[in-house]
């Protein structure tokens, strides 16, 4: 399967070549597309799916010279032409026919994510009649892009709070109804882009359902107006090799995202805070920075000099070898790949501090091969420093946390579903700790709960007594998983039809798997009576004759509604690498904790 990250990317370079195929202009001379100065004008959405995958560089060097905010005051520049990306709303429809009024730009190229309604199109009509500058007006161009490729397999909507929002949420509708709306515009998306048209399974009486019904309604209008997605149904009714998309609710599985992982990726999102793709570090300074500090009394941060620490933003680009090769290692790996490429580092920096100790000749081409490679161990630089201190803050957090403990503790509960004495012990050396942050504490008993399939809240209680506050956080425990036990799926059913399929896999254990959504696939994939059984316990949606036995699913999309993690798309990676992983939003276990809680306050 293409790397989702580079569809993307290919899209939006289309629409910086003014939406024109790239190799239509590549070879006319005089006529490079990059060299004609643009104006790129973006919407807060659109600003965090370029932001991950162009840096400024990119951009100048693709002939942007500036990115502007479209709800910002800007100034005129009537020679050059404005690309305009962004969501199609009344209120970014009203600042585009105000631009065009005032005559800021050249010509308009009006990009429209994923679309622009009929409603909206007319009244942008009307409002464009009205300027007399419909002129100056190219075409307006509709993208399926309404989703942000995070990694190149990985894609969230960016919803937030999308758990509380579809889960939690009974007395606003409309806000629910918009939020599933939100979604099947972005998975449309998504399959657009990828064109597929997949198999389409969902959980049973749940938003899965209802976003999967009505996705493959949406899928079905575009076929029949669409000459290439008739071509390509043909093509994979011919070869009886479809793609298969899983829609399942977040609450089928939750111990993977209360789990304390040991994987890097997911340690850097649950210790550090991650927005958009940027973490941000409070670091201790260094002596030197202090010295700074007090001789440049003009900066900012010469006015807290007392201060200890200073913020690091860095960014987790698509452009970072060093965690695009490594993200998904174990911490400790991680640790020693540092080192490893740390030293390399310093053994050539070493070499051409030493080439004027070498005769002439050789100094020479030593140094012409330096030259050469400079950039890339200036770059590699960078990297090393951002990871060692990115590590740095992880391992300060593992120590101080007992991560370590907590996440080989979690490993032998969720193992097995019996309780053993061994475990109890162990839970309660934990829990007695004073230095343990109290949410760590709750996952790990909420972890237990789940994994021991107890329904007896009382047999919590003896945890309980170990933390502080232990009333209230026995009412969270009741509110967290009270909705559980009604759920069809969920966890907590005694009545799981899911796991009729996940009995078929072999390899489960071979795998170390944890997630139910892992153990799915794992047995569609190598059972022939696992799909036998996918429409005895599934919603099943597709566009022709369905034949679970002799479908031969070659591209997995797995998308969770509420909320994904990173754990979660790491496990699914060990059973194929044909994936690609979406949610309508990044989970840690604090940030969807907090989105219970917060319901929990507005009922009471």
């Amino acid at each position: 399967m293409f790397s989702l990250q580079n569809l993307q990317k290919k899209a939006l370079l289309k629409i910086f070549n003014l939406n024109k195929e790239l190799n239509q202009t590549e070879n006319q001379e005089n006529e490079r597309w990059n060299e004609i100065w643009k104006i790129l004008i973006y919407d807060k959405f659109t600003h965090k799916i370029l932001s991950i995958l162009f840096n400024i560089k990119d951009l100048k060097e693709l002939g942007i010279i500036l990115q502007l905010q479209i709800n910002q005051p800007r100034e005129s520049i009537p020679d050059s032409p404005a690309i305009y990306i962004c969501k199609s709303s009344l209120k970014n429809i009203e600042i585009i026919t105000k631009d065009i009024s005032l005559g800021l730009y050249d010509q308009y190229y009006l990009n429209f994510i994923p679309y622009i309604p009929q409603k909206l199109l007319y009244h942008f009509a009307k409002g464009i009649y009205e300027t007399n500058q419909s002129d100056k007006m190219n075409k307006i161009y509709e993208h399926y892009l309404k989703f942000i490729s995070i990694e190149e397999k990985i894609f969230t909507l960016d919803i937030k709070n999308s758990y509380s929002k579809i889960y939690l949420n009974t007395s606003n509708t409309e806000k629910t109804k918009k939020t599933i709306d939100s979604i099947i515009d972005g998975l449309f998306s998504v399959v657009s882009l990828l064109n597929t048209t997949p198999v389409i399974l969902c959980s049973r009486e749940s938003a899965a359902s209802v976003i999967g019904n009505q996705l493959n309604q949406r899928i079905q209008e575009n076929l029949k107006k669409s000459k290439e997605f008739k071509l390509l149904k043909e093509n994979i009714m011919k070869n009886n090799q479809k793609s298969l998309l899983l829609i399942l609710d977040r609450f089928v599985d939750f111990n993977l995202i209360l789990h304390h992982s040991w994987i890097y990726n997911a340690l850097v999102y649950d210790t550090l805070k991650v927005n958009d793709n940027i973490v941000n570090l409070k670091i201790e300074k260094e002596e030197k920075d202090m010295k700074d500090e007090l001789f440049n009394s003009n900066s900012n941060q010469a006015q807290n000099s007392d201060s200890k620490f200073k913020t690091l933003q860095y960014r987790l680009h698509e452009d970072d070898d060093f965690w695009k090769a490594n993200n998904d290692l174990p911490f400790p790996e991680i640790v020693n790949k540092i080192e490893e490429k740390t030293q390399n580092y310093k053994n050539k920096r070493d070499k051409l501090a030493n080439l004027s100790q070498v005769n002439f000749f050789e100094t020479t081409k030593e140094l012409t091969n330096t030259i050469q490679e400079l950039p890339n161990l200036q770059k590699n630089k960078k990297e090393l420093d951002k990871h060692s201190n990115i590590c740095t803050s992880i391992m300060s957090q593992i120590q101080s946390r007992k991560l370590d403990e907590f996440y080989e503790l979690e490993n032998m509960i969720m193992s097995s579903e019996k309780q053993t004495q061994t475990e109890d012990e162990e839970i309660m050396k934990l829990l007695e700790s004073q230095e343990i942050k109290r949410i760590d504490k709750i996952r790990l008993i909420l972890i237990h709960f789940f994994a021991k399939k107890q329904t007896n809240l009382d047999n919590l209680q003896i945890f309980l007594k170990k933390i502080d506050n232990q009333q209230d956080d026995l009412s969270f425990i009741k509110h967290f998983t009270e909705s559980f036990k009604k759920k069809k799926y969920s966890i907590l059913d005694p009545n799981n039809t899911f796991q009729k399929i996940q009995q078929r896999s072999k390899n489960i254990k071979k795998n170390n798997l944890k997630s139910y959504v892992s153990k799915l696939i794992s047995s569609i994939i190598e059972s022939e009576k696992a799909r036998e059984d996918i429409p005895n316990c599934f919603d099943v949606f597709h566009f022709e004759d369905f034949n679970p036995k002799l479908t031969e699913y070659q591209e997995f999309i797995v998308f969770i509604v509420g909320g994904g993690t990173l754990i979660e798309f790491d496990e699914i990676k060990k059973i194929t690498q044909n994936l690609i992983y979406g949610t309508t939003e990044i989970l840690t276990a604090e940030s969807l904790l907090n989105q219970i809680q917060q319901e929990k306050l507005k009922e009471n």
